[in-house]
């Protein structure tokens, strides 16, 4: 009765395939004969449970861990090696042949696109359809904002201050900023405020005033540019 659903469900269903190590198969001969005296030294203690063979299963188990480390840090220090190799003497085939064998394979993962019916499309034209009718339907689609909803945002109160006009004390600590420290408002003025730097008092006044007429009209004339100025 066992063999017969075993084999009935893997004629079905079939087996399941797992990726092997590389390192692995590399040193299978090194490797199986662990693996066989590790499984003998198990069955002596499943039949016959004792000190001695716990003792046995450990040992067998700790030296079978030991040889695979011992061989995957071999398997992979050779790869790394190899690829080295191939970068330094120019062998691009060789080096990009060995990343991609340290890497392993690549494992593509597509959901299949589905229409309203819940019906799978393989054909790529209909798939394109599909994505047209989607966001055609989205973008169509009403949207209504609810009293509540605007009600419920919080007023942020008017910086009224940003509107008044910039004093020569302002003007003096901006002059002490960096390109990196100033924002993309104050960067268009960087320039300008060297003048501060190397000008008299008069110079100063002569820039406080002009930056104050262009934040009165809430922008910088075209005309500013360091020689005008």
């Amino acid at each position: 009765m066992k063999g017969a659903i075993y084999k009935t469900a893997r004629s079905t269903f079939g087996k399941k395939e797992r990726p092997s190590q590389d390192w692995f198969n590399t040193h299978i001969t090194k490797m199986e004969p662990l693996i066989e005296e590790k499984r003998k030294v198990f069955i002596a203690y499943k039949k016959c449970p004792n000190e001695r063979t716990h003792a046995a299963l450990k040992n067998a188990r700790s030296n079978t861990q030991r040889i695979a480390r011992q061989c995957a840090n071999k398997y992979w220090q050779q790869l790394c090696e190899g690829i080295q190799r191939s970068a330094e003497t120019g062998n691009i085939k060789g080096m990009y042949s060995g990343i991609k064998k340290a890497l392993g394979p690549t494992v593509k993962g597509v959901a299949p696109l589905k229409s309203m019916l819940g019906e799978k499309i393989t054909d790529r034209g209909q798939q394109m359809a599909r994505w047209v009718e989607h966001y055609s339907e989205l973008y169509s689609r009403e949207t209504l904002v609810t009293e509540a909803a605007l009600s419920s945002i919080k007023n942020l109160p008017i910086m009224e201050e940003l509107d008044e006009v910039p004093t020569l004390e302002e003007l003096s600590k901006a002059k002490q900023l960096t390109p990196s420290q100033m924002t993309k408002h104050q960067v268009v003025t960087a320039s300008h405020l060297k003048l501060l730097n190397v000008g008299n008092q008069h110079c100063s006044n002569h820039c406080t005033n002009y930056f104050a007429s262009a934040g009165r009209k809430e922008q910088s004339p075209k005309t500013c540019v360091m020689p005008q100025l």
